[in-house]
């Protein structure tokens, strides 16, 4: 399942390919007030094996001992382990929260997420980037905040994450990270949804799937998005370095040729430019 797969993979060959990197330089990464890296750069260092086998049991005794706490397969919890730097008890607290949440948010199938989907404002990109990083491309003009219903756009951003992570998993040399590709032609006030960002980056990347976000890359950033932006940024704090504000053909250059996202490329976006 997603939750046995999903922290698989481990970041060397992520950090090798990041120093590769063309278009937006990467990002450092950041500490947080939490004790937390953000950035591009953020690894999860393994421990020794004694170390992480006796974190391991520590983990599995703490959520056993909490009444009615989800099961947890081993790579997960040593992740977590590894997330909050080789502390147990603090790696338990983060995961059962963590647990019960994925619990009861409930299977994400086609249905529950359908009209969120068919607005075709997100969705998971079919090629990973020339990093190996998973892609959700985000065409903010199709996103309005009047159509939507915020509990089934949430449950769309844990599906496009669980995806990508599924995508990682089943192919060769993927670095476990994932890409965020923002379109911002043609963004409104229509558009902004502070509530749905703060969600997808302080709720999701930071609490339940950490050192999972590499980038955001947000492309033809208008003037508008600027007192936008003004917002967000105070609210998602130190995670606003994970955002960059990138050129077009920046961030076509992570693809391999033909793989890019087609809104990046379609000749009608150029058309009167």
């Amino acid at each position: 399942g997603v939750l046995g797969a999903q922290f698989h993979h481990h970041h060397v060959h992520a950090a090798q390919q990041q120093q590769q990197r063309r278009g937006c330089a990467p990002t450092r990464a950041t500490p947080t007030e939490s004790g937390d890296d953000v950035g591009d750069r953020v690894m999860n260092p393994a421990g020794s094996e004694a170390a992480e086998a006796a974190g391991l049991a520590a983990i599995r005794a703490a959520l056993k001992a909490s009444d009615g706490c989800p099961e947890c397969d081993d790579e997960t919890a040593i992740w977590f382990f590894r997330d909050r730097r080789m502390d147990a008890a603090a790696a338990a607290s983060k995961l059962e929260k963590f647990l019960r949440w994925r619990k009861e948010l409930g299977e994400l199938t086609p249905d529950v997420i359908a009209q969120s989907v068919s607005a075709g404002a997100a969705y998971v990109h079919p090629h990973l980037d020339k990093e190996g990083r998973a892609v959700i491309v985000v065409e903010i003009s199709k996103h309005v905040i009047s159509k939507r219903d915020i509990e089934v756009a949430q449950k769309h951003a844990v599906w496009a994450v669980e995806e990508c992570i599924k995508k990682m998993n089943n192919t060769p040399n993927s670095s476990g990270a994932i890409y965020a590709v923002w379109d911002m032609k043609d963004f409104g006030g229509a558009n902004a949804d502070l509530d749905l960002a703060r969600y997808c980056i302080l709720d999701v990347f930071r609490e339940y799937y950490p050192k999972r976000l590499s980038q955001v890359a947000a492309i033809d950033s208008p003037w508008a998005f600027k007192p936008v932006w003004a917002l967000l940024k105070p609210i998602i704090g130190k995670y606003s370095s994970v955002v960059q504000f990138c050129k077009l053909e920046e961030v076509i250059a992570n693809f391999n040729e033909g793989e890019a996202p087609a809104c990046l490329t379609n000749p009608a976006r150029f058309k009167g430019a």
